[in-house]
Formats: C-alpha cells, structure tokens, sequence
C-alpha cells in the first residue's frame, strides 16, 4: 500500500483519537517501546512510577498520557516486598506533589501478572490467553509493560534472528512464534 505523507492523521486530531496513549504520540495501541539502560539503574522504578501517573492521567518524565490508563506489568527480577517498597516510596512522593489524587486507586489500576517461567512461544501463547480472557471480560488494559524482555523473550537477546522471532514471529530455539507485534496488533 503507498501512502503519502501529506496523508499521515493531523497532529490536531491526536487528543481525540482514542488510540493515541500519550501525547506526541509517543505511544498508540498497537504499538510498543523500549526502555533501556544498564542494571541496576532504575528501570523497574521508572516502570512503577510511570504506571502509577499514567492511570491518575499524569504527567511522568516529560509523558503525558490523554486520559487515566489501565497498565499491567509482567515482571520476573523483583519480590513483590521490593515492589511494594517501591510502591510505597513512590505513592508518598506523588502525593506531596499530587495531593488531590488517591493513589491508592491508581494502585489498583497496575495489575501485576505472574508469568515467571514462560519464555519464547510459551509466553506469548499465555500473554494471548490472558488478553482474550481480559477482552472477554471486558478488562482489557491500555499498556502492558514487560520487565525485563530478556526474562521473557527466550533466545539469546544478542541474537538479532531471536529478537526478530519473539517480536516479529519467527522461530526460537526451534519453537515457532507469532511475534509479540501480532498480539499488540491483535488486540489493540
């Protein structure tokens, strides 16, 4: 299909398409981000605190989200203990600068799924079943946050052909994937 890019949406338009997340449209449905950086530098912070602003519709880290989000997060390396710790630290920070905002609620909007052990084909097939039953439900969420990748993904992540297979589809230690990109597109 060729598309010109006078024909590309007007940036106008972007508060009112429920499609776009963030602003700049910095993240859509259907789409996805990285975020990356050395170990130990942040990250699963930065994720919690990202999570929490967005489902109160905050502005985080320059980010601003169109209207309240709902985030699941799959994660692997950190204890809910450690999370909670986060969490907490986190929430006492958001209210100092937030205090109208309950972000107990907005705690209730980031639901932690429990996927340690899946990887490859294997994650991907649950990552879908999880999401159909959320449709089904009528629970579907607005960003699924990963963390880390490598924790999930399967392959050796030094291996493009591996990446390529778990975000495109393709094949991982001889286990055929649909690609993280079918699902995103999938389900919106």
């Amino acid at each position: 299909r060729h598309t010109p890019l006078s024909a590309f949406p007007p940036v106008s338009d972007e508060a009112s398409d429920p499609n776009v997340l963030i602003k700049g449209a910095w993240l859509e449905r259907g789409c996805g981000a990285f975020l990356v950086s050395t170990a130990g530098t942040g990250k699963s912070v930065w994720m919690t605190q990202f999570a929490l602003s967005m489902t109160h519709g905050v502005s985080f880290s320059g980010l601003t989200p169109y209207r309240p989000l709902t985030i699941w997060v799959i994660q692997s390396e950190d204890s809910p203990r450690r999370v909670a710790v986060d969490r907490d630290d986190i929430i006492a920070g958001l209210t100092a600068d937030h205090p109208d905002y309950d972000w107990k609620v907005a705690a209730n909007r980031v639901i932690f799924l429990s996927m340690t052990g899946t990887t490859g084909a294997t994650f991907l097939k649950v990552l879908r079943d999880e999401l159909s039953a959320a449709r089904d439900a009528g629970n579907m969420p607005d960003v699924v946050i990963i963390n880390p990748y490598m924790a999930f993904m399967g392959g050796d992540i030094s291996v493009n052909r591996d990446n390529s297979a778990f975000l495109r589809g393709g094949n991982i230690n001889g286990e055929k994937t649909e690609g993280l990109q079918s699902i995103l597109e999938g389900f919106n």
